[in-house]
């Protein structure tokens, strides 16, 4: 259940995370989600997907590059429909985060109200 977000944009503020148990967490009240992710599709669905987990990695000219582990009550996607769209993952309160396109998609396992992709 992985996305690879290949960024050509990064900023965010570091000071809004928490390392805890090797995990980076940001200050949020518990009632709302901790990231999100919006596609620019060209039929206009809206996916639904949660942002359960997200890594990622940058270096000096190279591309940025985040996996994103994902949820969606949608048990069935057109994967071709998601390829190579604009993506944004927001992970600070305040609407930084980073844009990037999509290419790669997968799906994993149904569970009895959501699938996981990634």
């Amino acid at each position: 259940m992985i996305w690879h977000l290949s960024c050509y944009l990064s900023r965010y503020s570091a000071g809004e995370f928490v390392r805890y148990r090797g995990e980076f967490r940001m200050f949020a009240p518990a009632s709302q989600p901790r990231f999100s992710l919006s596609i620019n599709s060209h039929n206009g669905i809206d996916h639904g997907f949660q942002v359960t987990a997200f890594t990622g990695h940058e270096a000096i000219n190279k591309p940025f590059c985040f996996t994103l582990e994902l949820v969606s009550e949608r048990m069935s996607l057109d994967f071709e429909d998601l390829l190579n769209r604009p993506a944004f993952l927001q992970f600070v309160p305040d609407g930084g985060g980073i844009h990037g396109l999509i290419d790669q998609v997968s799906q994993g396992d149904s569970g009895t109200r959501l699938t996981h992709y990634s």
